[in-house]
């Protein structure tokens, strides 16, 4: 594991993996969880040829959690300052969950230093707004959540996580609540309320490069509808459905998932 500094002194940790001279792909996690996620792909692209990089986001994982920066946008900063400093030529970037959000507004911000995308089970809003009928989250869910986090978290992960995963065993319960039992209760109540209140639908419709959408056939936390909706919006993209899983294909599917992208990259 290798550690960052950002201009305003955020450490951020971060895994590497495969051939440092070939093409780049930036793997980056969703929301509460870690770059400990993709431990599966960190592995498969060590003899593929490409170079992998996960990072854990400020306030997540193994890196710094500072009081202040949990914003989507300063994500994308975060990882735009990371990814000069490894020197990394218009990177392939996967964002699961969140972090889907996190590389729609590096494009936004930095749209001639993209290589390509992977956008995995995100809607372009969490939030239900008036218009949106693919939003799932409302105020009233997001005061619970608010209080919640801060009394009894737990148990609100546990439900979480079990949305989460297609058929939910007791072994990957329990790293994934791990991740997320991480996070200070006040930093992950700062990083839901940003997250969900987020909305790309105007920022997706600017994506201009290879994009493909991997979604899992689950509707448990997001519906598909809500990735054929961006794949009508994104030009030229691709999409793909993984019938056995819900939001972590990468983690349910993961060889079905690791030749998808593989294959992607190889078509770049």
């Amino acid at each position: 594991m290798s550690s960052f500094y950002t201009k305003s002194g955020v450490r951020l940790d971060y895994v590497e993996s495969g051939d440092k001279n070939g093409k780049p792909i930036v793997l980056v996690h969703g929301m509460l969880c870690s770059k400990d996620f993709f431990q599966k792909q960190i592995s498969f692209f060590k003899n593929t040829g490409y170079h992998a990089i996960a990072v854990d986001l400020r306030g997540h994982g193994d890196s710094d959690k500072p009081l202040e920066g949990y914003t989507v946008k300063t994500y994308a900063s975060d990882l735009h300052e990371l990814i000069m400093e490894l020197n990394l030529q218009k990177p392939t970037l996967l964002g699961w969950s969140m972090g889907s959000m996190v590389i729609w507004d590096y494009f936004d911000m930095f749209p001639n230093e993209v290589g390509a995308l992977i956008c995995v089970d995100q809607s372009a809003s969490d939030f239900a707004w008036p218009d949106w009928k693919l939003g799932v989250m409302t105020t009233n869910d997001l005061r619970d959540i608010s209080e919640i986090t801060q009394t009894d978290r737990e148990p609100f992960y546990k439900e979480l996580i079990d949305l989460m995963i297609h058929e939910p065993n007791e072994k990957d319960s329990e790293f994934f609540l791990s991740q997320m039992m991480k996070i200070p209760p006040v930093i992950a109540e700062a990083i839901v309320l940003n997250q969900t209140y987020q909305d790309y639908r105007e920022t997706v419709k600017k994506i201009n490069v290879p994009t493909i959408i991997l979604f899992g056939g689950d509707p448990k936390l997001n519906p598909p509808a809500a990735g054929f909706w961006l794949h009508e919006q994104i030009k030229d993209s691709e999409i793909k459905i993984f019938d056995k899983s819900s939001h972590c294909p990468f983690w349910e599917e993961t060889d079905d998932f690791n030749n998808t992208i593989k294959s992607f990259m190889d078509s770049l």
